[in-house]
């Protein structure tokens, strides 16, 4: 993939109101923390050392992974070594034009990302004739978001179509890698409850009392799935 440098926008929001797409590589970041936004984001992994965590699940990424986020979904990115960089592409969905690309083709574009209580859980390992056809799309995408050409709407819209549809097409059949385990009730549960409560005073003290566990499994059982103690996440 030619490499490009758009300007990535770190605080999570949209410089276009329908869609746009970033080539992103890098080592670090300035801000690691868990964020949410108001669009829909795809992101193709391409290389580094990588743990991803969604709501309460962290993934190991390999290249040719693909991870699909809504809107309000807790997420970031937590980098494990620096060489080499940590390289995707990001495709990002404001979710009225996502609706009105729906509509004018008839078709549940949207379906893809409707994944909770599924065992698809956010990712997808593309095979390499898949990871080719998407690299593609998007490397037109970006030549068209860089340089003013006949038509350039209509090519942009053509490729986030065509995107959409390898994209439910691979989530219907269930093409997707789940987590190595299980997930643990209890440490759902206790994620759930800090979300919710996140502005009152939560404590390790308080979640021990509410869900009748000692501390040591408490943090033994959350670390061991999101990689981060209760204390390190409230």
């Amino acid at each position: 993939m030619e490499k490009h440098s758009p300007l990535w926008n770190a605080r999570q929001t949209m410089s276009r109101r329908d869609y746009e797409v970033f080539h992103c590589c890098g080592s670090s970041f300035d801000d690691t923390s868990l964020y949410r936004h108001d669009f829909f984001e795809v992101c193709l992994f391409l290389g580094g050392s990588v743990l991803y965590q969604i709501e309460n699940i962290c993934f190991p990424l390999e290249r040719g992974d693909l991870l699909v986020i809504s809107p309000g979904e807790l997420h970031q990115p937590m980098i494990m070594a620096p060489a080499p960089p940590y390289e995707r592409v990001v495709l990002r969905l404001d979710g009225h034009a996502l609706k009105e690309l729906s509509h004018d083709s008839s078709l549940n574009l949207c379906a893809c990302f409707d994944v909770r209580g599924t065992p698809y859980h956010h990712l997808i390992h593309l095979s390499d004739q898949d990871l080719s056809a998407f690299m593609n799309l998007f490397e037109i995408m970006l030549r068209e978001q860089k340089e003013a050409r006949y038509g350039q709407d209509a090519m942009r819209r053509c490729c986030v179509i065509q995107i959409l549809l390898f994209l439910n097409r691979l989530t219907a059949q269930w093409h997707a890698v789940a987590p190595d385990e299980e997930h643990d009730e209890l440490v759902d549960r206790v994620f759930e409850y800090i979300n919710a409560h996140i502005v009152e005073d939560v404590s390790l003290e308080m979640l021990k009392k509410l869900f009748y566990f000692d501390s040591s499994t408490l943090t033994r059982r959350f670390k061991k799935q999101l990689d981060m103690t209760i204390s390190q996440y409230i």
